[in-house]
């Protein structure tokens, strides 16, 4: 059953899903050129050295993965899962980033405009990574700013494991992945960026951000190519 802020997209305002997936991205990502064209997908990436890589996943957490149920979400968690597996199985670390508050949300600045609309929904406080994606030995990471270096060890607990190789995907693209990715680019990792791994409710976004900045930024590939190289 649909709640009424998911109703209110029958008349003329946005959905409350709308809403929380936009307070989850960048918010400029209509900006883009929906034609826009670079590089296509790199299906054969090049080798992987499993003692300098690590698997990170962003935002695979129960709260998100609801707002997407309707969107064939649970594809996305399969491939993921599938490929974790495969990651631990070659020695690969898997890293799982969730967005997550306190109760009374006290990490987010009365300054943050999109944190306050994150406080909004009453979201992110009590949920959790799908046991379809957990592991043991994997390394569970709380954030509580968009990037899922911002705030957090992420990278000091890859640099001290010598890691140097960031096989990446997430949701929302415009969101967590485009900034995580930005950040990692500037951190001097090697990203290779799974796009079949990463949501993005919008189409010509998902298309715009994989052929621009990310071509720019990483090693576009796909679940099929990586699992091929572990």
């Amino acid at each position: 059953m649909r709640d009424a802020g998911d109703r209110r997209g029958e008349g003329t305002g946005p959905t409350r899903r709308a809403m929380i997936a936009g307070a989850l991205s960048l918010g400029f990502i209509h900006s883009l050129p929906q034609s826009a064209r670079s590089q296509p997908i790199e299906e054969s990436p090049m080798p992987i050295d499993p003692r300098r890589s690590a698997l990170v996943l962003l935002h695979y957490q129960t709260d998100i993965l609801a707002l997407f149920a309707e969107a064939g979400i649970d594809a996305y968690v399969q491939r993921m899962a599938r490929l974790a597996g495969a990651a631990r199985g070659a020695g690969v670390p898997v890293y799982l980033v969730r967005i997550g508050f306190s109760p009374d949300y006290r990490e987010i600045s009365a300054n943050n405009q999109n944190g306050q609309m994150i406080r909004s929904f009453g979201l992110f406080t009590n949920d959790a990574i799908p046991d379809a994606l957990r592991g043991s030995g994997d390394t569970e990471i709380t954030a509580h700013r968009v990037s899922a270096f911002k705030g957090t060890d992420l990278d000091l607990s890859l640099r001290a494991r010598g890691i140097d190789t960031l096989m990446m995907a997430g949701i929302t693209t415009s969101g967590v992945v485009f900034s995580t990715l930005a950040e990692a680019s500037d951190l001097d990792y090697r990203i290779l960026l799974i796009a079949d791994g990463c949501f993005e409710p919008d189409a010509a976004a998902q298309e715009a951000l994989l052929r621009v900045p990310f071509a720019t930024r990483a090693e576009v590939t796909t679940t099929d190519a990586l699992l091929a190289q572990l």
